[in-house]
């Protein structure tokens, strides 16, 4: 609703970290947290760059 640019991938991404907190499996986990990075680093990245923008960094 807020029109946020990514947000499916922050939930997907909710939905990684919660599967990794579960996993038993050390591998099982670090795919899940590989997965979860991949998903946050460009939306982190931008949200980070729009903000430095926006103050004048």
């Amino acid at each position: 609703m807020a029109g946020i640019n990514g947000h499916e991938d922050v939930e997907t991404a909710s939905t990684y970290l919660n599967e990794a907190h579960l996993a038993t499996d050390t591998t099982e986990r670090d795919v899940f947290l590989r997965k979860t990075d991949k998903l946050l680093r460009p939306i982190v990245w931008n949200m980070t760059q729009e903000y430095r923008g926006m103050v004048g960094d």
